[in-house]
């Protein structure tokens, strides 16, 4: 398995390559926009960093997001993640 930081990629892309600037959302938005889990991959790589948070943390979050919000079915990928 590999594991990559997706969101600084997309950062560097829209950014460097499509030539998009970057604002900072007010808070209100936050909750209806995107979900940011505070060093979850970091946690992935190293499960003894105490400054993350555990994908058991938000794995049933993030199920219910995907099912309820995108109605994308996870029950085919369940167990291969």
């Amino acid at each position: 398995m590999i594991y990559y930081d997706t969101g600084a990629d997309i950062y560097c892309y829209l950014k460097y390559k499509r030539g998009m600037d970057f604002i900072g959302f007010p808070m209100s938005y936050h909750k209806d926009y995107f979900a940011h889990y505070h060093g979850l991959t970091r946690n992935l790589l190293d499960k003894k960093d105490s400054n993350s948070t555990s994908l058991t943390d938000v794995s049933d979050l993030i199920i219910n997001r995907l099912k309820d919000e995108y109605q994308f079915d996870i029950s085919k990928y369940i167990g291969k993640v």
